[in-house]
């Protein structure tokens, strides 16, 4: 986390070093918008995913493709949950993003504190490489690069997490490669 940090989520920084990092993550946001697809603006200014459970981790290397399925409560009715569906397309996640994402998802307990959402400074171009990073609680932070994001967002009658799979590796077939 490059703003809301564990550190700032646990109060070990003053009131006024804690509003300057929530200012600070703000104005990078509002700087970086218009370079950023609309299903990233959406993350970052209309979907809550605070107190969000991952339900499944869906992983195609060979397609660098991702896909997480969070249970989280709607945000204007906390009574009610939600499934949001983040697929990731050129996702770049080597094996200690991997492990951490298979370990969140198989603790039930763990749940998103904090996300943020960014994109590479050091291209100017529209197709710069896009970031997700996600803070969870009680521990664990996983950093998420990719070109592109689709959302959707489905209401659901039962906000309970499936068990399994919590965790999915997509495997080519190597007679299916041409």
């Amino acid at each position: 986390m490059r703003y809301l940090t564990r550190g700032w989520y646990v109060g070990e920084l003053s009131d006024d070093e804690t509003e300057a990092a929530k200012l600070a993550y703000w104005a990078r946001i509002a700087a970086i918008e218009d370079r950023l697809p609309e299903p990233m603006v959406r993350l970052a200014r209309h979907v809550d995913l605070h107190d969000g459970v991952i339900e499944r981790v869906t992983w195609d290397p060979a397609e660098k493709h991702l896909m997480l399925d969070v249970v989280t409560s709607t945000p204007k009715l906390p009574e009610t949950t939600q499934t949001v569906r983040a697929a990731f397309g050129g996702a770049l996640m080597g094996k200690q993003r991997i492990d951490t994402l298979r370990h969140v998802a198989r603790d039930r307990e763990a749940c998103i504190l904090y996300w943020e959402i960014d994109v590479d400074d050091r291209e100017t171009s529209l197709d710069a490489p896009l970031t997700l990073r996600l803070l969870f609680w009680p521990r664990d932070e996983v950093s998420i690069d990719f070109a592109e994001l689709t959302l959707d967002i489905q209401d659901r009658i039962d906000g309970r997490v499936q068990i399994k799979p919590y965790f999915v590796e997509v495997f080519q077939d190597e007679d299916e490669t041409d």
